[in-house]
């Protein structure tokens, strides 16, 4: 981003709190992950979409939320989408979408009592097994640059940086009437 750019976001009073980094797994091969012995995966289905929507919720902070509108369309996208469930709950998921090259891991999310455990690795593991199987030599994913559990998984599941980053800037906007 050109110089002038951000100081015209700077003087119209957007803050730069932080930027999306871009990773990429090219065929590594690895271990994958199971899942913990409670917990189960299996493919993400039209009905789990509002428990995903929660699951959303949990796991990100508001500024980060998807709505139902937009897991709906993710997922009508997908190429690969997997659910983790506990007890018949649903815990995790992830939808990937399909790229000339492999998928783009449009979401990973883990409700946070469930976090720790390694649900994301284990649907991180399904997603490249199953690319695998597809003949895929790439898979893509972006996070922010402060999300440090999401930068250590992914970097101990084979990503690497690929020196894109895009900055994410945030400003107060005031909805009442007039205002």
């Amino acid at each position: 981003m050109q110089g002038w750019i951000r100081n015209l976001l700077a003087e119209s009073g957007f803050e730069l709190p932080q930027s999306i980094v871009m990773l990429e797994w090219k065929g590594r091969p690895i271990l994958p992950p199971s899942p913990p012995r409670d917990v189960h995966l299996r493919p993400m289905v039209e009905t789990d979409l509002s428990t995903v929507t929660e699951v959303d919720a949990e796991a990100f902070v508001p500024f980060w939320h998807n709505s139902l509108d937009t897991l709906r369309r993710a997922f009508s996208q997908a190429v690969v989408a997997t659910v983790a469930e506990s007890d018949a709950v649903v815990v995790g998921d992830q939808p990937s979408t399909e790229n000339p090259t492999g998928a783009h891991l449009a979401r990973l999310a883990v409700r946070k009592e469930a976090q720790g455990v390694g649900l994301g690795a284990a649907l991180v593991a399904e997603l490249i097994v199953q690319m695998r199987q597809c003949g895929a030599i790439r898979i893509s994913v972006n996070t922010q640059n402060d999300n440090y559990a999401s930068l250590k998984l992914y970097q101990q599941m084979g990503f690497t940086r690929t020196g894109e980053e895009f900055p994410v800037y945030c400003t107060q906007v005031d909805a009442s009437p007039g205002g």
